[in-house]
């Protein structure tokens, strides 16, 4: 076991080494050519053509469920308009 002072080394150690790594990992700046060159590398025509269907198809299938849900409550309107006609 060191002194008091090898003992307030190795606290500030555990205190600041991960606020300073916390610092460093979250500023985007030193990363950003890095970043851009893998997304470069990794964007291609083909994923944006995907990106873009995959967008067409979620509305499509919105419009498909909105639809449905049209359908249901129409059909409960008419079910309760022709109850309390009875």
């Amino acid at each position: 076991m060191g002194r008091w002072q090898l003992e307030i080394w190795k606290f500030s150690l555990y205190v600041f080494a991960p606020v300073a790594s916390f610092y460093i990992y979250h500023k985007v700046d030193f990363f950003n050519k890095d970043l851009e060159r893998f997304e470069r590398k990794v964007t291609t025509p083909a994923l944006l053509q995907n990106e873009k269907q995959i967008k067409e198809d979620i509305e499509f299938l919105n419009s498909l469920r909105e639809e449905s849900l049209r359908r249901k409550f129409e059909s409960q309107v008419t079910a309760a308009t022709t109850k309390n006609e009875n």
